[in-house]
């Protein structure tokens, strides 16, 4: 009689024989994956062992939702064409701002102002660190209760300043803008009205730079403000630097007291 081979012998084949098929089944299973729709096929394996809900019905196809492009906020009843003239005039005052930025100017005298509804116009002097100093005349608009500083001209050389009127001037279109930055610069002048509101009401003689600092992509001015009641107050004056077509660039943020007042 032949010999049978003892039952742990055939239990061992058994499984060795399974394992095998395993593998077999598992690398057909990978090559399939690799080729063609492996979360097809998953779905078709799954299914027919009653676990096709394993996946959600998106699983295959995941969802890329594009996020919102940011939108230029502004205060009520102020035109798109302000706030792009805006970020035109500090784009244009470089010259000045770096020299602002980096602790060369001394001082701004203001020499009159005029005030007509909700414009107003100063004449200024830009005093620098190095004695010499330049005119110029700042112009500025009231929306609603708040005033915002509208165009500047003169105060710096070698470029072409921005007109009181947008005739002739093309203005930058919004995609050329970074409109964060600008709602935020905006926002900011928006809650600096304790010395803009001053400035525009003739209240204001002269602002002194006490000091100047940086850190980072920002910068502080510590000022003294004198007034036309010769009552001086502390301010802070502070700048952010951004970009403007990729090249780096200086921007007026924020200005506000720093006096107990």
């Amino acid at each position: 009689m032949p010999k049978q081979p003892a039952p742990g012998a055939q239990s061992q084949k058994r499984l060795v024989a399974a394992l095998v098929a395993v593998l077999v089944a598992a690398a057909a299973f990978a090559a399939a994956f690799y080729a063609f729709d492996g979360m097809s096929a998953t779905r078709s394996l799954l299914a027919m062992v009653g676990l096709e809900d394993l996946f959600g019905p998106d699983a295959a196809t995941p969802q890329v939702t594009d996020l919102p492009e940011p939108q230029l906020v502004l205060p009520a009843g102020m035109p798109k064409e302000f706030a792009l003239r805006i970020w035109q005039e500090q784009v244009e005052s470089q010259a000045n701002l770096e020299r602002l930025a980096e602790g060369d100017v001394s001082s701004l005298r203001v020499l009159g102002s005029r005030q007509k509804d909700d414009t107003a116009t100063l004449r200024i002097v830009v005093e620098f660190a190095d004695g010499t100093s330049a005119p110029g005349e700042l112009g500025m608009r009231r929306f609603g209760k708040a005033w915002y500083v509208a165009w500047v001209r003169g105060a710096r050389s070698g470029v072409k300043p921005v007109s009181e009127s947008d005739e002739g001037h093309k203005l930058p279109d919004a995609e050329d803008v970074d409109v964060e930055l600008l709602s935020g610069l905006i926002a900011s002048q928006g809650q600096s009205q304790a010395i803009l509101s001053e400035y525009a009401a003739g209240e204001i003689d002269r602002a002194d730079v006490v000091t100047a600092s940086q850190a980072d992509d920002a910068a502080t001015l510590a000022l003294e403000i004198k007034g036309a009641d010769g009552e001086p107050y502390e301010a802070k004056l502070e700048l952010v630097k951004g970009e403007a077509r990729t090249i780096p660039a200086w921007f007026v943020s924020r200005f506000t007291r720093t006096d107990a007042k």
